[in-house]
């Protein structure tokens, strides 16, 4: 089968490259779907990248059944193996994890989402509102991606440009001097002084360590967690798509449909262009997904 590769396992885009690589066996308790569509791999996992599959079943479930679902790695190819309790039947029309299931958020709760017009973003935005959510904050690095936010039917209640406001200020007079209740933060870095700024008092995070201060973490009662999908167990993971087909598999509807959840497509690039892929999302100008077709 093909596969996209990297040149010594790691580098940046232009390091990508397809080539022939073994299909991958089955074993009893894995379905093999053929496809159509920066930390160590745990224990096991392939090689190669990607870890969100869609495609077609080719055993266990009906053959030609097309399923989506969770892998711990090899997406980025026309084969791969998958535990059968990872996958879902798609649906006609087609961070739970991490809003929900880390974060504990609920209806009525404010919440902060950084990289609000990526996939993921749109996707927490999406999944807040369909939680009746309070306040939906979200960040860009944009006006023009505030914009295309502010047209979505299920987009934030609240935009903020990084750029040229401070959010930790705007979440503050957004809250009338609450602070949000969670805090969902893919960009880390000098973000987490500020992320404690927002946050209102024993949201899910005296003295100065390395010029970050653990005053607002002690006064607030703050948790601050962390998640990988790839190194959790095959039981959580099972639990994780379970729970996502009970909970928000309903609610989808194409991209042009009305339910509250739909996926916002950026582009869409064969999977030769992997490169070109890989460099448009680099380059910080999606609002959606960015999606790798295999052809």
């Amino acid at each position: 089968m093909r596969a996209v590769q990297i040149t010594d396992g790691q580098g940046p885009a232009s390091h990508m490259y397809i080539s022939d690589v073994e299909t991958p066996e089955p074993k009893a308790s894995e379905v093999l779907v053929k496809r159509e569509g920066k930390y160590p791999l745990p224990p096991g996992a392939s090689t190669i990248l990607g870890s969100i599959v869609s495609g077609e079943a080719v055993n266990s479930f009906k053959i030609g059944d097309e399923v989506f679902g969770l892998a711990s790695g090899g997406a980025y190819a026309e084969y791969l193996t998958v535990p059968t309790a990872n996958l879902l039947k798609k649906p006609a029309h087609l961070t739970f994890q991490t809003l929900v299931l880390i974060g504990g958020f609920s209806q009525g709760h404010d919440v902060l989402i950084h990289a609000g017009a990526s996939g993921v973003g749109i996707a927490a935005t999406q999944i807040a509102r369909l939680l009746k959510g309070n306040k939906i904050i979200t960040t860009t690095s944009s006006s023009a991606k505030l914009e295309a936010l502010a047209k979505c039917r299920y987009g934030p209640s609240h935009g903020i440009n990084y750029k040229t406001q401070n959010f930790a200020d705007e979440v503050i007079k957004i809250t009338e001097s609450k602070g949000v209740d969670v805090v969902i933060d893919f960009i880390g870095a000098d973000y987490l002084q500020k992320n404690l700024q927002a946050l209102a008092r024993d949201g899910p995070v005296g003295g100065e360590i390395s010029n970050f201060d653990m005053a607002p973490i002690l006064l607030k009662r703050l948790r601050i967690e962390g998640t990988t999908l790839r190194s959790r167990s095959a039981e959580y993971q099972a639990d994780l798509v379970s729970r996502f087909a009970r909970e928000l598999l309903p609610h989808f509807t194409a991209s042009d449909g009305s339910g509250p959840l739909h996926p916002i497509i950026h582009k869409s690039f064969s999977w030769k262009d992997i490169v070109k892929a890989h460099t448009e999302m680099e380059s910080n100008a999606n609002v959606g997904k960015i999606v790798g077709v295999i052809d």
